[in-house]
């Protein structure tokens, strides 16, 4: 169900201009209609501007006199800056919120790591300084933990003497110097 112009206005009480001017503006999308008119999805219409209360009536003024179509509309403009305002202030709150937690949960892990490592520190330690292990017998040919098996031996290879360096292409140019 699409309303027109004049129901928009009517379901949030606002001026037909005011909703008119948010169509051409983009605030407000709506399909253009055959005999011109506008077709205004109720949920795109009460996404930008909030429903009329039904109970309550408008404001009356300490004139008693109504509104004129230029502070009708700035009043209006007031409220929706207003209604902005309050979303943008709920979403940072919630958002500074999260990014608090999330602060603490990381200040928790680092603090529980910091002291996983104190322990594991003081167990390395504890494990260097304890009791040198107790001398085993051990038969012969087997390898003590502490001793490495011979390597086998190579003899030396007999290597020719090295030759010396011959010097550069044009030995006697680098002489002049």
């Amino acid at each position: 169900m699409h309303l027109s112009l004049g129901q928009a206005a009517k379901e949030t009480g606002m001026d037909k201009s005011t909703i008119s001017r948010a169509i051409k503006s983009g605030k407000l999308s709506a399909t253009r209609k055959e005999n011109g008119g506008y077709a205004i999805d109720p949920a795109e219409l009460f996404r930008v501007f909030a429903p009329a209360s039904k109970d309550t009536e408008p404001p009356a003024l300490a004139h008693d006199t109504a509104l004129d179509g230029w502070s009708e509309n700035h009043v209006l403009r007031l409220q929706w800056e207003a209604a902005t305002l309050r979303m943008q202030l709920e979403a940072t709150t919630l958002r500074i919120q999260d990014k608090d937690e999330e602060i603490r949960d990381l200040r928790h892990r680092l603090d529980t790591e910091g002291e996983e490592r104190r322990k594991l520190t003081v167990m390395l330690l504890a494990s260097h300084h304890a009791e040198p292990p107790q001398e085993r017998e051990y038969q012969q040919g087997e390898v003590t933990p502490l001793q490495r098996p011979p390597h086998p031996t190579v003899p030396p290879v007999a290597t020719a003497p090295a030759t010396p360096k011959k010097s550069g292409f044009w030995p006697w140019r680098w002489r002049r110097g």
